[in-house]
């Protein structure tokens, strides 16, 4: 099922689709399974059916209650476009996303869902744990992408705006970064 989010930053609609199992919790007080799925680069939402109805098939057989969604980012799919072209980034995607998150989260009664990231979903859901808001991922699935990208790479496919760094100096996410991995060294 289609619905659609306004991203209370730009305020762009959002759309994300739906699936979920049509058993209730079996045990009174039991929480759903939540999985927030997040494409990449030139996908959009629809990139996840097979494994949203893979995940409500198995609810469905253990009596459990389970809900799926996966956006369109904007820019991206059915959602709106923004108006500077400019925004079109990692950081902006995970600002919009983390209102989403904390509204699905919250209609569900959790504090924390399971998120999906393929590629640029993965780079988006990694910005959000920088962003020291990890704590709204029971579990970070990542797809097609590590914890470290060269920024060779990532200047490539065009969707980060890579400053050039003097070759000794710090980038500006290396603080985050160090706080959360201190074995991890320079960006």
């Amino acid at each position: 099922m289609e619905r659609s989010f306004v991203c209370p930053i730009q305020e762009k609609k959002m759309a994300y689709y739906e699936w979920r199992s049509t058993k209730q919790p079996a045990k009174e007080g039991s929480k759903p399974q939540v999985v927030v799925c997040v494409h990449g680069l030139s996908q959009n939402g629809h990139v996840f059916e097979f494994l949203a109805h893979g995940l409500v098939e198995d609810a469905e057989k253990r009596g459990t209650e389970c809900h799926v969604y996966a956006v369109d980012l904007v820019g991206r799919g059915n959602s709106e476009w923004l108006d500077d072209r400019s925004l079109y980034n990692p950081g902006t995607y995970a600002l919009h996303m983390i209102p989403f998150i904390e509204e699905i989260a919250k209609q569900h009664g959790l504090s924390s869902v399971n998120y999906v990231g393929t590629s640029l979903g993965g780079i988006i859901g990694m910005l959000i744990c920088f962003m020291n808001k990890g704590h709204l991922f029971e579990k970070l699935i990542l797809n097609d992408i590590g914890g470290f990208v060269p920024s060779k790479s990532l200047q490539r496919i065009d969707i980060l705006p890579m400053p050039r760094y003097p070759p000794r100096t710090i980038c500006p996410l290396h603080k985050i970064c160090n706080k959360t991995n201190p074995q991890r060294g320079r960006c």
